[in-house]
């Protein structure tokens, strides 16, 4: 949803969460519940040009607010579906933008957890060779020397054969 500020009428992005989610019992209802609020906690703290901005969170009885940098170029999944492979010059720029923010990211102790394309987000609709923004910061957590993560999440679809056999996570988990 696109929003903007009354005084100056800068534009940006809404993530509108209903708090129907938030009041459904049982473990689910609580993980979905700290999703958002880790969510939120990590976009507010970081401030780098290759990842989605938080400008706000208004937390309301029916729904909590997400204010979002617009970001209006689409996601390079969309991109690269729309118009083929990238040139290898292009996959360098967008590559580069992706590691420099992931480590950003590394540096101030956060781990992302689901990076892909559909949460790579381009600022501009009528060029490859644009700023991206790494978003989607739901499963993404604080980490620590002493963290372990143990936990099986991001897109199943991305994982190689060998990673989806049940088999293979169990010795992952084991060593």
């Amino acid at each position: 949803m696109n929003s903007f500020f009354l005084g100056t009428c800068d534009r940006f992005a809404m993530k509108i969460v209903a708090k129907k989610h938030f009041t459904h019992s049982g473990p689910q209802a609580l993980v979905f519940n700290q999703h958002i609020k880790t969510e939120c906690s990590i976009l507010q703290a970081l401030n780098h040009p290759c990842i989605i901005r938080i400008h706000d969170v208004y937390d309301t009885p029916d729904a909590l607010y997400i204010v979002l940098e617009l970001v209006e170029g689409g996601e390079l999944f969309d991109r690269i579906v729309a118009h083929g492979q990238f040139d290898e010059a292009t996959t360098k720029f967008v590559f580069r933008q992706m590691s420099i923010g992931v480590k950003y990211l590394h540096d101030n102790s956060i781990t992302h957890r689901d990076l892909k394309p559909e949460n790579i987000l381009l600022t501009s609709p009528d060029t490859n060779e644009t700023l991206i923004k790494i978003t989607d910061f739901g499963l993404s957590r604080f980490i620590n020397e002493t963290s372990l993560m143990k936990t099986f999440c991001g897109t199943p679809n991305y994982l190689g054969k060998k990673e989806r056999n049940k088999e293979f996570f169990f010795l992952l988990l084991i060593f």
